[in-house]
């Protein structure tokens, strides 16, 4: 029991990273989820294509992928994110692009004489 006594505060403090990028990349995710979701069913050409080529770009693209960019390829444009910043914007993206389509799913499955 005393072996893994000093690595309790590693795994401690490990576990409130992942809450904090659960919580962040939730946020994000919702709000890129209803936005899109809703840009997928729009009658406005522009943004049903814009809504459709995020949605398919980050569906179609590796999570692992997407980290990378976030984390080493962003800063090359001036963007530079912390890992925790990296993280929660690739995985709320991404998330987010899968939500989109549950979002559409929904909202197709609606009469149009129900609203």
């Amino acid at each position: 029991m005393t072996q893994w006594s000093g690595y309790f505060g590693l795994i401690l403090q490990g576990a409130l990273v992942t809450i904090e990028l659960t919580l962040m990349g939730s946020v994000l995710a919702l709000i890129m989820a209803f936005l899109a979701g809703m840009g997928r069913v729009s009658r406005f050409f522009a943004l049903r294509w814009l809504a459709t080529a995020y949605i398919e770009f980050f569906r179609g693209t590796s999570i692992f992928v997407q980290l990378f960019w976030a984390y080493f390829v962003l800063p090359f444009i001036g963007i530079s994110l912390t890992p925790l910043q990296a993280g929660v914007l690739a995985l709320g993206l991404n998330v987010g692009a899968y939500a989109a389509e549950v979002v559409r799913g929904a909202i197709q499955s609606i009469g149009r004489e129900q609203y």
